[in-house]
């Protein structure tokens, strides 16, 4: 649409991930492969689209997060999943 959306809050490593549907957008970030080192942060982030908001930082993995997905439609539009390079979905 060419709209800017701007989130509150930010992730402590860079952004591999990224995932969107018509509410929310969900992140995963890590080590992007070429610096060899463990990441910085690896967590999963979720903002609601209409105001930025963050709903929620989600620190579960211990390896650089991979993919995240959300799913598009009722009744699963308020998940989403991810996966890392510790093995975890």
């Amino acid at each position: 649409t060419g709209r800017k959306e701007l989130l509150s809050g930010r992730h402590g490593d860079e952004v591999i991930a990224v995932a969107l549907n018509d509410e929310h957008v969900l992140s995963g970030s890590g080590d992007p492969g070429y610096y060899a080192r463990r990441p910085l942060d690896a967590s999963v982030r979720l903002w609601r689209r209409s105001d930025g908001a963050a709903l929620g930082c989600f620190e579960g993995h211990v390896d650089s997060v991979r993919c995240v997905a959300l799913f598009k439609s009722q009744p699963l539009m308020h998940f989403g999943m991810s996966g890392s390079l510790d093995c975890h979905v």
